[in-house]
């Protein structure tokens, strides 16, 4: 069994503190676990400009707005 953590806040804080509680429960009962921290990801807000959608079917467009 596979379990995944994602933590969204932007902060260290309860929700990462309960995250780790519960995955290491299921590591205890021989899961394979894994934390996913947001905040220590490069996410960009998309503008909604579309040039992803370019080549339809095979979106072969790349976002003008990458970090």
């Amino acid at each position: 069994m596979k379990v995944v953590g994602i933590c969204g806040s932007p902060r260290k804080g309860n929700t990462e503190w309960m995250l780790r509680k519960l995955l290491g429960g299921a590591a205890k009962a021989k899961a394979e676990t894994e934390l996913i921290l947001l905040r220590e990801k490069n996410i960009s807000w998309c503008d909604g400009c579309l040039s992803c959608e370019a080549g339809g079917e095979h979106r072969k467009g790349v976002c003008q707005n990458p970090r």
